[in-house]
């Protein structure tokens, strides 16, 4: 009986040192692909903010524009206010900025192109600005099949104040 719990004790012994670095490799497993997601996480972080400061800098250029009628055709100063917005970001917008204006006639809730006979049938004109912008961002790690930038587009749509 006494040689037989000695085998038990060696063999449990055995074992123990046999899974001994068992946790050591596992936790080295786990924080590898933790780090991964992590870095993953943090790289979408980062293209959402450059997404969301791409666009602001197309409302920015946009409500400038929506103003007045002076300042709607002003594409230069629009064009320079989206550059500038977008420096205060860290942000280099790709050029041209795109500007464009549409005018149509608003009768009982619907807006059609053109603005001839608008007032005359109870209508009123409705001018539009419509500013795009985009913008390279380049992501921190570059994984196999990607590129190495990343094309964030921004737009924005303003009725111009009369």
């Amino acid at each position: 009986m006494m040689v037989i719990d000695t085998l038990k004790s060696r063999l449990c012994l055995q074992d123990a040192c046999c899974e001994s670095g068992q946790a050591l490799v596992e936790l080295a497993l786990t924080m590898s692909m933790l780090i991964v997601m992590l870095l993953g996480a943090v790289q979408m972080g980062l293209l959402a903010y450059a997404a969301i400061e791409v666009a602001n800098t197309a409302k920015a250029a946009a409500q400038y524009g929506a103003q007045n009628p002076g300042t709607s055709v002003d594409t230069t100063t629009m064009q320079t206010l989206a550059v500038n917005e977008a420096k205060d970001y860290g942000i280099t917008l790709n050029t041209p900025i795109s500007v464009t204006h549409a005018t149509g006639c608003a009768k009982s809730g619907a807006v059609t192109a053109g603005s001839s006979g608008c007032t005359a049938g109870g209508g009123y004109v409705v001018q539009t600005i419509t500013v795009s912008t985009s913008a390279q961002v380049t992501p921190l790690i570059r994984l196999p099949g990607l590129g190495p930038t990343f094309t964030v587009n921004g737009s924005a749509i303003q009725e111009v104040l009369f």
